[in-house]
């Protein structure tokens, strides 16, 4: 047997983004998936695409894990296992990152698997086209039906890829992309000057790192072919997500909305550029959680959202005093809007808006 790379966490850490190698780096949390394991990294392995980094994220497995990637790592030298303390997807995801050397970065769950020719199709079109992100067509399909909860053709629905080649990052295509990161592949200098992580502790995750890479892309590269596969079982995360019926779980939807507000928030342009469509995202971020938490107090889930909404007001008006940054359409809609008691420069004539908030009814953020 062959040496292989088995690395401690805070160790071998790759922090120079400006040096970063051809090739993709791939991202493979694992955590007690003894089951489905082989499967996936055999069809990463096996790629006709050679140039890759493999790394394994050991999430402090207690089946067999563990031991089925070193015995992968012994006959491939492109594998790498870092073994952690349990932190859940989002760390081990997050501990993965720390160790990519790649331009491009992927990330794949450990009980999925992809395509032979995913990664030599995802090299040649983020090679050959401007483009800050490729995102591919995804399948689900089911391990044990009698298990299952969700519907797996509504489920396809929501995957399927909407759009063909490659298009500006406008917000409306963003509202047309599923948030889920394994159809996508980044690329790595974006994720690591601006820090985009995973939020650790939270449900769904992808939103926060979804977004927030979104809002920092210009283009963007949609294949509608299927090239993942993504296992649909009692113990995947949406199936638990589905079945988690607790206040935190419920609004988890909401709790990344905050993380990706206060992040935006400390890039003034950035916010000014994208006020509008946090709104809309909180707006739909509430109406979600309605929808799949209906045995929760929806009361509570409208303070929330209100809470929110008038943090995001308060920051937008008071503190970053952004109207600098508005164009006239900008600064028209805002003033149709309507907040109270503000001072709006509007063409130069300065404004005074004394009337309640009306637009919270509008956006539907209150009753």
């Amino acid at each position: 047997m062959g040496q292989y790379t088995h690395l401690k966490f805070e160790e071998q850490k790759y922090e120079n983004k400006n040096f970063l190698k051809s090739g993709i780096s791939v991202i493979i949390p694992c955590y007690n998936t003894e089951k489905y394991l082989k499967q996936c990294l055999d069809s990463v392995i096996n790629q006709t695409f050679k140039d890759i980094e493999i790394i394994c994220v050991n999430d402090g497995s207690t089946d067999t894990t563990l031991q089925i990637l070193e015995e992968y790592a012994q006959k491939d030298s492109r594998i790498k296992i870092v073994t952690q303390e349990n932190k859940g997807l989002s760390g081990a995801r997050n501990t993965g990152l720390e160790y990519v050397t790649s331009k491009y970065c992927y990330f794949l769950d450990s009980d999925d698997y992809i395509e032979p020719n995913l990664l030599d199709t995802a090299i040649n079109i983020l090679n050959n086209n401007q483009v800050d992100y490729y995102c591919f067509g995804s399948k689900v399909f089911i391990e044990d039906e009698k298990d299952l909860v969700q519907d797996t053709e509504s489920m396809n629905e929501y995957l399927r890829i909407k759009f063909n080649g490659v298009k500006t990052a406008i917000f409306d295509v963003g509202q047309n992309q599923n948030i889920h990161v394994w159809n996508k592949i980044f690329r790595t200098q974006i994720i690591k000057e601006n820090n985009i992580h995973f939020i650790e502790g939270l449900l769904y995750e992808d939103i926060f790192f979804t977004w927030y890479y979104f809002f920092l892309s210009k283009k963007i590269y949609f294949d509608k072919n299927i090239y993942h596969h993504y296992r649909m079982h009692s113990n995947s995360i949406m199936e638990k997500t589905t079945l988690n019926k607790s206040f935190d779980s419920a609004v988890s939807h909401l709790y990344n909305w905050h993380e990706l507000f206060q992040t935006i928030s400390q890039n003034k342009k950035l916010f000014s550029k994208n006020y509008r469509n946090l709104l809309i995202l909180l707006r739909n971020y509430k109406r979600r959680t309605i929808e799949m938490s209906p045995s929760v107090d929806k009361g509570k889930i409208c303070q929330l959202t209100k809470d929110y909404k008038n943090e995001l007001d308060k920051l937008y008006i008071n503190e970053f005093g952004l109207f600098k940054f508005l164009t006239n359409s900008q600064k028209l809609f805002y003033f149709q809007l309507g907040c109270r008691k503000s001072t709006l420069c509007f063409f130069g004539i300065k404004l005074k808006i004394n009337h309640e908030k009306l637009h919270l009814k509008k956006e539907g953020i209150i009753e």
